[in-house]
């Protein structure tokens, strides 16, 4: 998921009109908007330019990654500031407010978004244009990729079943679901509308998977012999899924990923490009390491942890009013630090516990082959938690190879994986070492039990503080 489309998607979810009885005017809001537009399609062809003169002269190929990484991070950042200046400075939803003032709230947010899906349709033609010269280096060096004829239609349908589907889909259905709610009953039955939006998004989370399935072009993996290796990695792991999914991208990427927390809601998707071009050892330790989200259960934790960034906002409330000429810069501060420090700190700990548990589920030859491994030899106690030095490069050349099928520098630092080259010095450094990789899952469990009791604390004082009147819960 695209992090900046979700805070995107989230800006326009909390800008709100001021009612100010004098919006500013339609048509010189439109300007800053072409304005915007115009500035992020001279970027697009500038980052373009740039890229092509470096490759044109030589420039090494992880330098020139690195390069096309940094520029599109920019890029990525600025449309998104361009976006929340519009919102807050050029006051867009009092524009909107002012030309279609109406009860329902998906109208009114699709109004505040439509800046935005315009903002990401250029950008995109400007990511497009410049990642063609990224795409010809990798192609020069023998690294297969999508179609070199591939037009702009094509690579845009692509993101937007990709990226932007995923979080719009959610939001029309959530935001629908209230308005639908309202309109019936809404008017007699106070807050059942709002009530109605917590309804929608638990049925998402849950059934996020079959919503997926449906947006992304995908197939079940055919019976053969690397279906039947992943049924047995699942087997090792003893995590239930529904189905796994060949996720068709045409090329234009290489990943997988795990979705749902209910096992017949469970898939794992594999692109194409991983089935298709990659050893089966090697998909097998991709495969571990998505059903190792599962067996370690991240995904219902990382609810708790967003359940205990709202907590925490409640508690700090009286002294949050103490800055109130501040307006909301002191929430806006604790929430970047919440989620930008504690919440992607913790996500690059569960990444590396899952590389540990994908690289031992590799099937080892030495299970049929005495003479193939020292760390799985007849001869030496079965200890699940070893890894072998065939199981560390199944999974470390994996990385590797995705990381240079989508053109990203393996030591590029990752906000919620950390770096590539950093996952695989971890791994690396864990092979014959199983007491090392029990220590490393069982401070985890003891940090997720620690957060879980004080959670439970944090919501008692909550509840205690609201009900003695010290804070007001809306």
């Amino acid at each position: 998921m695209n992090i900046r489309l979700l805070i995107g998607l989230m800006l326009a979810l909390y800008a709100a009109a001021d009612g100010d009885a004098s919006p500013p005017s339609l048509a010189g809001r439109l300007v800053w908007l072409a304005a915007i537009l115009g500035a992020l399609a001279a970027w697009g062809i500038v980052a373009r330019w740039y890229l092509a003169r470096k490759a044109r002269r030589g420039e090494p190929l992880q330098s020139l990654i690195r390069w096309h990484g940094r520029i599109g991070g920019l890029y990525s950042l600025a449309w998104l500031a361009a976006y929340a200046a519009l919102l807050f400075l050029g006051r867009w939803p009092d524009v909107t407010h002012a030309l279609w003032p109406t009860s329902l709230r998906l109208v009114d947010r699709l109004l505040v978004l439509l800046p935005m899906l315009l903002i990401v349709l250029v950008a995109t033609w400007g990511s497009f244009i410049s990642i063609a010269v990224l795409r010809r280096a990798l192609a020069a060096q023998g690294l297969p990729q999508a179609d070199s004829h591939v037009r702009f239609p094509a690579y845009l349908l692509f993101q937007i079943r990709q990226q932007l589907l995923i979080l719009l889909v959610p939001f029309v259905l959530i935001l629908g679901s209230r308005d639908v709610v309202w309109l019936i009953a809404g008017r007699w039955i106070g807050d059942l509308a709002d009530l109605a939006i917590l309804v929608s998004v638990f049925a998402v989370f849950i059934f996020s998977p079959v919503m997926l399935r449906l947006i992304w072009p995908t197939d079940p993996l055919p019976d053969g012999p690397l279906r039947s290796r992943l049924s047995k990695v699942a087997e090792r792991s003893g995590t239930g899924i529904g189905e796994v999914l060949v996720w068709h991208t045409g090329g234009f990427l290489t990943n997988a990923c795990l979705a749902g927390v209910i096992p017949p809601f469970r898939y794992v998707f594999l692109t194409d490009n991983l089935t298709a071009q990659f050893h089966p050892a090697q998909v097998e330790g991709i495969f571990g390491h998505e059903l190792a989200h599962a067996r370690f259960r991240h995904m219902p934790f990382f609810l708790l942890v967003a359940l205990g960034g709202t907590v925490v906002v409640v508690l700090l409330t009286p002294l949050l009013d103490a800055f109130a000429l501040l307006g909301d810069l002191p929430v806006v501060l604790i929430l970047v630090l919440y989620w930008g420090g504690f919440f992607g700190v913790l996500s690059r700990r569960f990444e590396r516990q899952s590389d540990l548990m994908g690289a031992r589920l590799v099937a080892c030859p030495g299970e049929v082959d005495p003479m193939a491994c020292s760390v799985h030899h007849p001869d030496r106690p079965r200890d699940p938690d070893a890894i072998c030095p065939f199981q560390a490069w199944a999974f470390t050349s994996a990385l590797s190879q995705i990381a240079a099928l989508n053109g990203a520098a393996v030591s590029a630092p990752r906000w919620r994986h950390g770096s590539i080259a950093g996952r695989i010095a971890f791994v690396s450094h864990h092979v014959d070492r199983p007491d090392e990789v029990r220590r490393y899952d069982r401070r985890l469990r003891n940090f997720k039990l620690i957060f879980a009791a004080g959670l439970i604390v944090l919501i008692a004082l909550a509840a205690l503080a609201g009900w003695q009147g010290w804070i007001v819960l809306e």
